[in-house]
């Protein structure tokens, strides 16, 4: 019996020496009154402040540039021409008696110069900078899209984990009060030092657990400030989120949120989007290679004024012509060009199946993941009445001396066990409901702010 307690009070030690020295080099994390930031504004400064949107917007807005300077392209061109030089000719047996070998000759002009008939040229030209343009709005909003879902996930990681610190600081307070309570019934000679002891590292216990939740908590915020001020992250972390209900809720919460996104009638993502307007971009490229092989009817306007001899006077001149231009594909290119523009359409058709399937899969697992955990909240809710059962017992016995302080601190750590379990599991479902609702391209605020 004196060797049973001896062993018992030895090992007690050693675990109250463990979790002091674990305590001792656990990082000092502390939030105080915290403001609270909602889902949609924490959405709004991200894509306010997303470097990512930023670049986007830039190159969104050279798109529409190059989209203007081609347009320009088929406006009448002017241009100032001069010319400077000299002339040597051999002098001959009629040549007059004024006749100089060596004379200057100088011009100034000025020229227009415009395409009457490109024979699409132009057209297929604005056709492709149009699309370059659709491809770039497209591409911003798809930095948008990314940012959005990335917000939920931070947002959504942040309300598990101030869940689980809800939790830890319950228990660290239940296990200061334990041990004031043991230390109490130990100076009055009803408990024993072990049982002390017991309550000490059960205290040593909670207090890693809530400094773990805090290093949990002030990571998932950094990852959310991350993303609403990527310029300067760490610049504030005092904020709260709002907790949804699905910690408390029930399977049939779950299914009218997952109604909810159903009934939104499916929407393209964005990186549907991309490959429908690729393809559009495909076309304006195709009609650009046959355009350029077509001829260009043109006129060309010039007034001048010329001298010739010893810097003589200048002498008006002005002609107008009717240009004709036709570059033949004589060397392959034009062949080749429709070679890289075919490997093109073969990539996109790759592309287009690689996100069908990716979307299929990720609706598929979601209400994979659905399931199953509506499958283990049934079983968990059995689980918890044995557990708090158990607990109840093990705490009545405990009262009249017929269990020991470790049989308490067991029935209590499958307690704290299974309320962590609880929110873990509903972060589970929230993450499936989230992904359900991306791959149907349902951005829906009003129904993702309910997790």
């Amino acid at each position: 019996m004196l060797t049973n307690c001896f062993r018992t009070y030895k090992s007690c030690l050693q675990s109250v020496k463990y979790v002091f020295i674990m305590f001792l080099f656990q990082p000092s994390i502390s939030l105080g009154q915290s403001t609270p930031l909602t889902l949609n504004g924490a959405v709004s400064q991200a894509l306010a402040q997303s470097l990512d949107a930023k670049r986007a917007a830039l190159k969104q807005e050279q798109a529409k540039i190059n989209a203007a300077v081609v347009d320009a392209s088929n406006d009448p061109t002017l241009g100032l021409s001069g010319a400077w030089g000299a002339r040597w000719q051999k002098r001959t047996d009629n040549s007059p008696a004024s006749f100089k070998e060596q004379s200057t000759i100088h011009s100034y002009g000025l020229q227009m110069r415009y395409n009457l008939i490109d024979f699409g040229r132009q057209n297929a030209k604005e056709l492709t900078a149009l699309s370059q343009l659709k491809l770039q709005d497209l591409a911003k909003e798809e930095a948008d899209e990314k940012i959005f879902w990335s917000v939920i996930r931070a947002y959504q990681d942040i309300s598990k984990n101030e869940r689980i610190l809800e939790i830890s600081r319950e228990q660290k307070t239940i296990s200061e009060n334990r041990l004031s309570e043991q230390n109490k019934n130990y100076r009055q000679g009803l408990r024993s030092e072990s049982d002390v002891i017991t309550a000490e590292v059960d205290v040593g216990k909670a207090k890693i657990a809530l400094q773990n939740s805090l290093n949990q908590v002030v990571l998932a915020k950094q990852t959310l400030a991350q993303l609403i001020n990527s310029e300067n992250p760490n610049s504030n972390l005092d904020f709260s989120v709002t907790k949804g209900n699905v910690t408390a809720a029930s399977p049939t919460y779950w299914d009218s949120l997952i109604k909810e996104i159903e009934q939104k009638s499916p929407q393209a993502t964005t990186s549907q989007k991309i490959i429908l307007a690729s393809r559009d971009a495909l076309i304006a490229d195709e009609n650009a290679i046959d355009a350029s092989t077509k001829p260009v009817l043109g006129t060309l306007l010039a007034a001048e004024y010329s001298g010739d001899g010893d810097w003589s006077p200048l002498r008006p001149a002005a002609s107008g012509q009717i240009q004709l231009t036709w570059d033949i594909p004589w060397n392959g290119m034009t062949r080749l060009s429709r070679q890289s523009l075919a490997i093109d359409k073969q990539d996109l058709d790759l592309r287009e199946k690689n996100i069908q399937q990716s979307m299929q899969q990720s609706e598929i697992y979601a209400r994979t993941l659905i399931s199953q955990t509506k499958i283990l909240h049934k079983a968990m809710q059995g689980q918890a009445k044995l557990v708090s059962r158990q607990f109840q017992l093990v705490q009545n016995r405990y009262q009249v001396g017929q269990a020991s302080a470790l049989d308490l601190s067991a029935a209590e750590n499958a307690l704290v066990i299974l309320k962590l379990d609880q929110v873990r599991l509903s972060s589970n479902i929230a993450g499936a409901i989230i992904a359900l609702a991306e791959a149907r391209g349902v951005r829906a605020l009003d129904i993702l702010e309910k997790l």
